[in-house]
């Protein structure tokens, strides 16, 4: 199906689903990490944290870091990571979570469509950000290259064995 020549909707669709599979890979990964260092078997874990924020389980990561006693730069990457999802998170929820159309800035001759972002808390703000395919399989990449480097801290157990 195309909304205009230039436009191929199935292609928009294809990859606002490829951040979104991305993005809750990423978040099983934090998940796991926070299991792994409390201890936790899966199914126990899932019960714990299924339903809590993102931003508190990363709290969780970092403070158990400091409490087991890891060594600092241990606790600096998880910093690292952690502060690196903040900025994808932002870009995923507006990619997420847009109202996806054709506005006067649209440019479609590069292939864009506009991610008309909503928000009303204390005050109404409507951004209108414009972007292409590519960006968006870019921005899955990125958050699946994060997601593996989550992942991978998992391995390295708190007492040192793999």
């Amino acid at each position: 199906m195309k909304l205009r020549p230039f436009i191929d909707v199935q292609a928009y669709c294809a990859a606002i689903g490829f951040v979104a599979m991305e993005w809750s890979a990423l978040e099983n990964s934090v998940h796991r990490l926070l299991w792994q260092l409390a201890g936790l078997e899966v199914n126990i874990g899932r019960c714990l944290t299924q339903h809590v924020a993102f931003g508190t389980i990363w709290d969780s990561i970092l403070a158990l870091s400091v409490e087991l006693k890891l060594p600092e730069d241990r606790q600096r990457t998880l910093q690292s990571l952690q502060a690196q999802c903040e900025p994808l998170r932002l870009k995923r929820n507006e990619v997420v979570h847009a109202l996806w159309g054709i506005t006067s800035g649209t440019d479609l001759a590069r292939g864009e469509l506009t991610a008309i972002v909503v928000k009303a808390r204390r005050k109404l703000k409507v951004e209108l950000n414009n972007h292409t395919v590519e960006f968006m399989n870019e921005l899955a990449g990125k958050i699946a290259d994060l997601s593996l480097a989550i992942a991978d801290q998992g391995v390295l157990l708190p007492d040192g064995n793999t």
